[in-house]
């Protein structure tokens, strides 16, 4: 007979591989896939019954109550605003990650972050080596929304692969690293090759603090180190070449990659556009400071001198929506799940710097509030949550 244990933990694999295939939803497997995922969280929810100890999860699921009804008050169009918090639909992996070993909840994801990088080292030499396929896979990413996969702007041949799920890489990262050395470098490499500065910056950042911890909590094997330690000096060789080398490559990989955390640039210009525009949304009176201007809502930044209400500074973008009561409650049920799933093992400590590092990075997109960050945070507390668990019936045994 297959347990509920068995099936909840293949539909969190098979939604991670639907999101990792269709995270636009063009293709249509996304909201299928969800949809099954939602119709076993119903049965799980009418026949057993919800743990214990989430309160914090009842705050959160208010707060966003009430921030629909004030955004509705204030004028904003229920669709914009349902469309604004549909990312809490993913709340539904926290029901499903309840009945799934934490062990499983980090090995599939850690697998669909080897998938992820495979994926995204085969288009990068699909279009690196067979230059006509470029218009084909560019315009698959387009019409079915799953990121930019294309030639790097001002360049003649250097891809640029950025999936939309691309940040998964930097919790798988930390995951890897240490236990698994080719995995890890092949997940480096992905990254890397997304030239992404905030996916290479954070990942660095991610892996010191794993180094670090290391010393005191045992999270890295002392055999293994050394393939840590070597990963990070390619990455800083990385750094160093880009910066000393004047072939057109590296000039080009420059321009892109490490330009990119100069304020000179275009996309830091818009950001700090952004952030400006938010900022005097915010003050144009108390009730927006404090509540927000609602979810939803929209506001002239002038990074791109015009009216948006979505923008990549992910973490300006909820504080100028819910105001700074809903932004703290937000980002406080953040880092009480990172302290959580810190306080467990030596993997929840791994789950809770990739988490940290993934929520300093997706305020460089606009994934703090998609499941980008949702699943993987919501892998997290059930991690956490299950250790409490499968911990207590060791002691009781």
């Amino acid at each position: 007979m297959i347990r509920f244990t068995t099936i909840s933990t293949a539909l969190y694999f098979l939604s991670l591989l639907a999101l990792l295939i269709d995270i636009g939803g063009g293709i249509g497997l996304k909201y299928a896939v969800m949809f099954l995922l939602l119709g076993w969280v119903v049965l799980l929810l009418l026949i057993t019954q919800v743990p214990k100890g989430f309160f914090v999860e009842y705050v959160l699921i208010a707060l966003f109550v009430l921030a629909f009804s004030y955004a509705v008050a204030r004028g904003v169009s229920q669709p914009a605003v349902l469309s604004e918090m549909s990312f809490l639909f993913f709340l539904i992996f926290l029901v499903v990650g309840f009945d799934i070993p934490r062990r499983s909840l980090t090995h599939y994801f850690s697998i669909i972050t080897i998938i992820g990088a495979l994926i995204i080292v085969a288009t990068f030499l699909a279009i690196l080596i067979f230059p006509p396929l470029t218009k084909v896979i560019n315009e698959i990413g387009n019409n079915y929304r799953l990121g930019y996969l294309g030639i790097t702007p001002g360049s003649a041949n250097l891809p640029n692969v950025y999936y939309r799920w691309s940040m998964w890489l930097i919790p798988g990262f930390i995951l890897l690293l240490g236990r698994n050395q080719y995995a890890s470098l092949l997940v480096g490499i992905a990254i890397v090759l997304t030239l992404s500065a905030a996916m290479a910056l954070f990942s660095l950042v991610g892996a010191v603090a794993l180094l670090i911890l290391s010393l005191h909590n045992g999270l890295l094997r002392s055999k293994r180190v050394y393939w840590a330690g070597l990963f990070l000096i390619l990455l800083v060789a990385v750094f160093w070449i880009t910066q000393t080398n004047n072939a057109q490559l590296f000039t080009i990989i420059d321009k892109e990659f490490v330009a990119k955390f100069s304020s000179h640039s275009q996309s830091t210009s818009i950001k700090l556009g952004h952030i400006t525009g938010s900022w005097e949304a915010m003050h144009a009176s108390s009730l927006n400071l404090l509540l927000g201007t609602g979810a939803g809502s929209a506001f002239y930044s002038p990074g791109i001198n015009a009216t948006t209400a979505n923008v990549e500074v992910s973490h300006m973008n909820v504080l100028r929506q819910y105001g700074i009561i809903g932004a703290a409650i937000f980002f406080g049920y953040i880092g009480y799940v990172i302290y959580k799933v810190y306080k467990t093992d030596c993997t929840g400590k791994r789950w809770a710097i990739g988490l940290s590092v993934l929520f300093l990075a997706a305020g460089t997109n606009p994934l703090l509030m998609s499941p980008v960050f949702m699943v993987p945070l919501m892998a997290a507390r059930a991690y956490g949550f299950r250790f409490r668990i499968e911990e207590k019936n060791v002691y009781d045994a």
